[in-house]
């Protein structure tokens, strides 16, 4: 089955474009979910999770776009990961719970949510050394503060502190953005 035709049937909530949908993604979403838990994960958990990340796209069929499904549902595997570690308090916050970040639900906060995402590559880009470093290895690659503070030759207090000064300079220039 052709993904147009999938995404018709998801929209028409017909239980078949769910189940392709699941035969075409489910390893794609645990791979996903796998990488980001990490090696002390419980396969429940990884089940659990690729379950809610399809129950998730069930329930936004409507806002999917033919050759963005993939995309999509990696995105919602990688958000639903995280918030699962947050939740059991093994990350901090994320960078998409900053206040005034728009978690996306429509289409329109789709576009809101591409520009505020471009905002913060944009202030992250321009952090200076080892600043920038920090903040990729912790947000992005999901490193600990004492792993990168091994690897730096840093003290990990260095590292949450300059971890606080560089959410506080993203905040301060999305909200700078906002107000133009």
């Amino acid at each position: 089955m052709d993904e147009a035709t999938m995404l018709r049937l998801l929209r028409r909530r017909d239980p078949e474009g769910l189940a392709q949908l699941i035969r075409r993604y489910n390893g794609y979403a645990a791979a996903i979910i796998r990488g980001i838990l990490g090696q002390g994960r419980r396969e429940e958990d990884v089940e659990e999770l690729v379950s809610d990340v399809f129950v998730a796209i069930w329930h936004h069929a409507d806002s999917l776009k033919p050759g963005k499904v993939k995309s999509y549902l990696g995105t919602t595997a990688r958000n639903m990961a995280k918030s699962f570690l947050r939740k059991k308090q093994i990350l901090p916050m994320d960078l998409d719970e900053i206040p005034g970040l728009i978690a996306p639900d429509t289409p329109e906060e789709h576009y809101l949510a591409r520009e505020q995402a471009e905002m913060v590559r944009q202030a992250v880009e321009q952090m200076g050394e080892p600043n920038r470093e920090i903040f990729l290895r912790y947000y992005y690659y999901l490193q600990t503060t004492e792993q990168i503070a091994k690897d730096l030759h840093l003290e990990p207090g260095a590292i949450r502190a300059r971890l606080m000064r560089g959410r506080n300079a993203l905040k301060a220039a999305i909200w700078k953005e906002d107000s133009l």
